[in-house]
């Protein structure tokens, strides 16, 4: 029994080793690390969001999806549950990405993950709903960068282009331009960009995303 106890702390340095190789952006060596500390009988949720967190960065989305459930198994976290659900919604799965992020969102309420129900009901077409995310985000209290209100304002002028308010799409998509032209938005050459500036000339729709 002894022994048994011993074995996880033992994994530590193991899972310790794949953190390190992980943030020098050596993602698949530190996904070796992480399932070797697995095997040898480490069950946290330190191991598994790491995991997932190296399976993110090497494009592994379906894995990382399962080691963010794993790790959910073990404690339910607002983190985890976003991180689940930026995985389902890159993966197309739009309504099971929306229901992690209103579990987040139970557990403590913040603006990305606002952001990240407004990208979902974008995906479905739910833009008066999406808007009401975005709205929510923008009084959240939370202080934003610069690059953070770029998409904010980007996919405002998305939900509101998508209900055919385009006054009210046009302001918001020039508010995120003037971000994009003081360097906090993608390039010039961008697909958000191409769509921000056909908003203001009137040829906007809303058939591009972007998360904080």
């Amino acid at each position: 029994m002894l022994a048994a106890r011993l074995e996880p702390l033992a994994t530590f340095p193991i899972t310790n080793a794949g953190i390190a190789l992980a943030r020098a952006g050596r993602a698949r060596e530190a996904i070796d690390f992480f399932k070797r500390a697995e095997m040898l009988g480490e069950a946290t949720t330190i191991l598994y969001d790491n995991m997932a967190n190296a399976q993110r960065q090497a494009g592994m989305l379906e894995e990382a999806a399962a080691s963010y459930r794993k790790s959910l198994a073990i404690r339910e976290t607002d983190v985890a549950l976003n991180n689940l659900g930026e995985c389902l919604a890159a993966l197309g799965k739009a309504e099971q990405a929306r229901e992690c992020f209103l579990s987040a969102l139970k557990l403590r309420p913040s603006a990305p993950v606002y952001n990240n129900l407004a990208l979902a009901e974008l995906e479905m077409k739910n833009y008066s709903k999406a808007e009401r995310w975005l709205r929510k985000a923008l009084a959240s209290g939370d202080r934003f960068r610069a690059d953070q209100l770029f998409t904010l304002e980007y996919n405002m002028s998305r939900a509101l282009a998508g209900q055919k308010r385009m006054g009210e799409a046009s302001d918001h998509a020039r508010k995120a331009l003037q971000l994009a032209d003081a360097g906090y938005g993608p390039p010039p050459d961008s697909a958000p960009i191409r769509e921000l500036t056909a908003m203001v000339s009137g040829r906007g729709d809303s058939s591009t995303s972007s998360r904080q």
